[in-house]
């Protein structure tokens, strides 16, 4: 695949130092990767923490998204990286070190033979196989099961929507226009039924990633969060199984 023509596009906001060390290495571990560009909204870390990482090569920082929120991050850098003159979006979260080290080059090798064989294709998923999928935290696994599930509803695709990066092709980011305020972990699902929608091909990658050891706890505080990106899931497929399109 010609990266010249892919832009990375993710999202930071470092609260300690162990989050900032572990983003400064996903990113760097990102760059070696020869995108066009490496776009970062940031949503209000330190100065320090955004000098190191403005100094990692091809990166853009964005500082205009402090408190702003999630949703407001994840649309400012894709619309940024759909900008920049390439024709495929690669998003992440900024934390993905282990993906990146171990699985990226695989993910984007089998995504190249989809995008070079199918002009159609719209967006490219890595799976978690289901070995892997069993070393997250159940609770997690429940609330991604019901996403994944509604959106085979829509979709009729078995796919794994919450793992987080993608390809997405540039064309499709119109849709973020049309975003509701408040879906913010549910613009996963919305950009993959407006795709569906729009008649473009879905792919999935399966490869085994599974959970990193350090996220394998589960509070009451991820738990939470599990059932916040659940409820932002299902209203955006609510929502956007009843566009027209």
């Amino acid at each position: 695949m010609d990266k010249e023509k892919m832009i990375a596009s993710t999202i930071t906001w470092a609260r300690s130092p162990n989050e900032e060390r572990a983003i400064i290495d996903s990113i760097t571990e990102l760059s070696t990767r020869d995108f066009k560009a490496i776009v970062v909204v940031d949503g209000g870390s330190s100065k320090q923490f955004l000098d190191e990482l403005s100094a990692i090569p091809k990166t853009t920082i964005i500082t205009n998204a402090d408190n702003k929120g999630l949703q407001y991050q994840v649309v400012e850098s894709l619309r940024r990286a759909s900008k920049e003159n390439a024709g495929w979006v690669f998003y992440t979260e900024s934390n993905k070190f282990h993906f990146f080290k171990d699985k990226l080059d695989e993910f984007l090798s089998t995504a190249n033979s989809y995008m070079s064989q199918d002009k159609n294709c719209g967006i490219i998923l890595p799976l978690r196989s289901k070995r892997s999928f069993m070393t997250f935290p159940p609770f997690q696994r429940e609330a991604e099961t019901v996403i994944n599930n509604a959106i085979q509803v829509v979709t009729n695709q078995a796919l794994d929507c919450t793992y987080g990066p993608r390809i997405i092709s540039s064309d499709l980011l119109e849709c973020l226009d049309e975003l509701p305020e408040g879906i913010d972990w549910g613009w996963m699902s919305y950009v993959l039924i407006v795709a569906h929608k729009k008649g473009k091909s879905i792919y999935g990658v399966e490869l085994d990633l599974d959970c990193p050891k350090d996220d394998r706890a589960e509070g009451t505080k991820e738990k939470l969060l599990r059932i916040k990106q659940l409820g932002d899931h299902i209203r955006a497929i609510h929502y956007a199984s009843k566009l027209t399109l």
